[in-house]
């Protein structure tokens, strides 16, 4: 019995064993454009894209959020001075 018993445990082990060899992974990095959330003309006129504002703020891209959340924050009447 405890030969069946060490036999069984030596063929569920071994195709294990053979599996744990390090594999190789290729990492990409994808950047694509970003468009801005916010441009200033020539004359001084802030043009914002409210829908990209909108969106980022409830995104988790972690670049843009700030400055999304501060910029609605000015839109609502929210925003509180720095000290």
């Amino acid at each position: 019995m405890r030969h069946q018993v060490l036999i069984f445990m030596v063929l569920a082990t071994a195709p294990g064993a053979a599996q744990t060899g390090p594999k190789t992974v290729k990492t990409l990095r994808v950047e694509a454009p970003r468009q801005p959330l916010f441009t200033v003309e020539t004359d001084g006129t802030v043009r914002i894209d409210w829908h990209r504002v909108e969106t980022v703020a409830r995104s988790a891209e972690l670049t843009d959020r700030d400055t999304a959340r501060a910029l609605m924050a000015v839109r609502d009447g929210t925003a509180q001075p720095a000290n």
